[in-house]
C-alpha cells in the first residue's frame, strides 16, 4: 500500500491534468534542512509564487514553473503558486529542520 501511495504521488507530480491546476492542490509537506534547498516543479506555469514566511524559507524563481526553495530557520511556512486569475493552483507546506550534523557539532562543542 505504501508503494502504491508513493506511485500515485509521483503520477500527480509528473502527469499533466492530474489536479495541480484544480482550485487548490496540496502535495505533502516539503521537508528541508536549514541552509539547504529543494527544487519544486509546477505542472502549469504560475504568474505569482511566494512563501508565507520568508524568514523560514525563501525561493529563487528559476522559471514560471520551477522554483528553488531554500530553508533559513527552523519552522513551518507555506509555498503558494497562483495562476493568471490569481487562483491558488498549489499550496504546499514547507518544514525547515536543523541538520543532525549541526546539532551533533554543537553538542560536541558543549563537552569541550
Amino acid at each position: 500500500m505504501k508503494y502504491l501511495a508513493h506511485t500515485m504521488l509521483c503520477a500527480v507530480l509528473v502527469l499533466p491534468g492530474t489536479g495541480l491546476n484544480a482550485q487548490s492542490s496540496q502535495i505533502g509537506t516539503l521537508s528541508i534542512i536549514e541552509s539547504e534547498g529543494e527544487f519544486v516543479h509546477l505542472e502549469e506555469p504560475a504568474t505569482t509564487i511566494f512563501v508565507a514566511d520568508p524568514e523560514i524559507a525563501s525561493l529563487q524563481v528559476v522559471s514560471n514553473s520551477t522554483v528553488f526553495v531554500l530553508g533559513h530557520a527552523e519552522g513551518l511556512t507555506t509555498l503558494y503558486a497562483l495562476d493568471e486569475n490569481d487562483e491558488v493552483m498549489m499550496e504546499r507546506e514547507i518544514a525547515v529542520h536543523r541538520s543532525l550534523t549541526h546539532m551533533m557539532e554543537s553538542l560536541r562543542g558543549v563537552d569541550n
